[in-house]
């Protein structure tokens, strides 16, 4: 094969592969038309759908727009409307508004006017209540008043020998006083019923003078308790003389002398817890009330009064020293030595108060040993008596007839004026102090007063010496310089009572017309012509 021919084979077999080539292009060119065919189709079967779903979209929006339209018409209707119903509700309610106000102004203005009322209720009947109220003060006043006056007219008719006048006076008095919530302890009404109630007793058994009282039936100690178990009192003489009065339903039903030995000079007495009684003798001797009696010396001094204190042993009380006394061991010892002498010496709450000449007060415990001063002294007075008050303080009756009421640390709170000499003996019931004195008065001093004043319970013809206050507060015991003991009736009821249970006769209507007045309707007292 030559050059040529082999040139135009390659040539050929190129154009046969460039051919080849060629129609595979234009297949695939083709394959690929026939997608795009497909596709193109497919895109434009999709488009019309879209274009069909457009125009129902289309269509249906175009609906719900006339609905919607529609439905703003209606909105717009009823808009309206609610616009012409609001306003008719703002007319409406700024009418009611307004009739509310006028409402709230008229009930303003009458809750003014029963405001207005009221007070003017309210006013007049504190205007009726001040009136009665003064009148009641006024007829309250009236009637005290006139308490007082048919006292001091009942004493005058005493004095004057018209005892069943003075006892109807007295009655009256004590009745009107304590209708009206008056003082019954004041003097016009006490002394008149002291005089017209006839229930003084006397027994005139001892030789000397009456030095104390003690009651016995409980300690001594507990009578300030109130305790009413009283079975029979002790009276101690100067002379020697130790009584045992038997007592029973008020009434002293025997007397027994437990020791008469004018050796002797008793001044205090006290009951141990074994109801055993020790005496104190002036002139330096204690004596235990036994059979016999066993008397245990005293160094040699002037001795005043035994005090029993709770601390299981006796205190002695000399002229200058305290001792102690134990009553087991019957052993004496000295507990406290002053500086100055000692006029006085007492026993309130848990201290032992030691009143010497000089004006001070020693404080001592329950055994008599030295505490301390207290803050104040009583410059210029000595003190002859002693009664314990609540919390600590205590009443001093002193030589010049001074009753002096002190606190705990000796300051003087209230000076009660009355006796002339020298205050002996003071006991006390609550509110209500007793004295006794030199000058032969028993008074009560009612201390609830503000000015505190005196009623004489009685005026003695003999010193005054020693008082005893029974625990039920309707007698005192008291005894004098000549050794007579008496019993004497302080509470004004008791002795209302008992003038009242003697009382023979009424007022006569001229009596009562002129004592009390006929403008105050006639009242019977006399239980033999009336019911009690």
């Amino acid at each position: 094969m030559t050059k040529s021919s082999v040139n135009k084979f390659r040539w050929i077999s190129v154009s046969f592969c460039i051919l080849l080539v060629a129609c595979f292009v234009l297949f695939q060119t083709y394959r690929q038309s026939e997608r795009d065919i497909k596709r193109f189709i497919h895109e434009l079967e999709e488009l019309r759908n879209k274009e069909k779903q457009s125009q129902l979209i289309q269509r249906v929006s175009k609906q719900m727009e006339e609905i919607a339209y529609q439905q703003k018409e209606i909105s717009e209707k009823r808009r309206q409307e609610a616009v012409i119903q609001t306003h008719k509700a703002n007319r409406m309610q700024l009418q009611a508004e307004t009739e509310r106000e006028k409402a709230l102004t008229a009930q303003i203005e009458t809750e003014k006017a029963y405001r207005l009322a009221d007070k003017q209720k309210k006013l007049a009947i504190e205007k009726q209540q001040q009136a009665e109220h003064s009148k009641k003060i006024a007829d309250t006043l009236a009637f005290l008043a006139l308490g007082r006056s048919l006292g001091s007219l009942s004493g005058t008719q005493y004095l004057s020998g018209n005892k069943e006048l003075a006892a109807l006076l007295a009655y009256a008095a004590w009745k009107f006083t304590r209708k009206y919530d008056g003082d019954i302890y004041q003097p016009a009404i006490f002394n008149a019923l002291s005089r017209s109630c006839k229930q003084n007793l006397l027994w005139a058994e001892h030789k000397e003078a009456i030095t104390e009282i003690l009651p016995i039936g409980q300690p001594p100690r507990d009578t300030e308790s109130g305790n009413d178990s009283l079975k029979g009192i002790l009276t101690l003489s100067k002379y020697g003389e130790i009584a045992h009065w038997d007592y029973n339903s008020n009434r002293i039903s025997s007397v027994k002398f437990l020791i008469a030995d004018p050796n002797y000079d008793f001044r205090s007495a006290q009951i141990h817890s074994s109801l055993s009684v020790y005496a104190l003798s002036f002139n330096g001797y204690i004596v235990s009330v036994t059979t016999p009696p066993k008397v245990y010396p005293l160094p040699v001094g002037q001795y005043k009064k035994l005090i029993y204190p709770d601390s299981g042993q006796f205190i002695i009380v000399a002229a200058d020293k305290l001792y102690s006394f134990n009553c087991t061991t019957q052993n004496i010892q000295t507990c406290y030595t002053p500086d100055c002498s000692i006029s006085y010496a007492g026993k309130s709450g848990n201290r032992l108060y030691v009143f010497l000449n000089d004006g001070k007060i020693a404080i001592c415990s329950p055994d008599g040993n030295f505490i301390k001063y207290t803050s104040f002294r009583l410059e210029g007075y000595t003190v002859t008596a002693f009664c314990p008050l609540p919390g600590g303080a205590f009443v001093a009756g002193c030589r010049n007839g001074i009753i002096l009421l002190c606190d705990k640390e000796g300051a003087i709170i209230r000076k009660l004026i009355g006796h002339q000499t020298t205050v002996t003996a003071i006991c006390r019931q609550e509110d209500k102090l007793f004295s006794g004195s030199y000058d032969n008065t028993l008074r009560l001093w009612n201390l609830q007063n503000e000015k505190i004043e005196s009623a004489v319970i009685q005026t003695n013809p003999n010193w005054i010496c020693s008082l005893y206050l029974c625990p039920d507060g309707k007698y005192i015991f008291m005894g004098d310089e000549k050794g007579i003991l008496q019993k004497i009736p302080i509470s004004p009821d008791h002795m209302a009572a008992a003038i009242r249970q003697e009382l023979q006769r009424d007022f006569t209507r001229e009596e009562w017309n002129y004592y009390i007045g006929n403008q105050i309707p006639f009242e019977s007292y006399s239980l033999k012509t009336s019911f009690p």
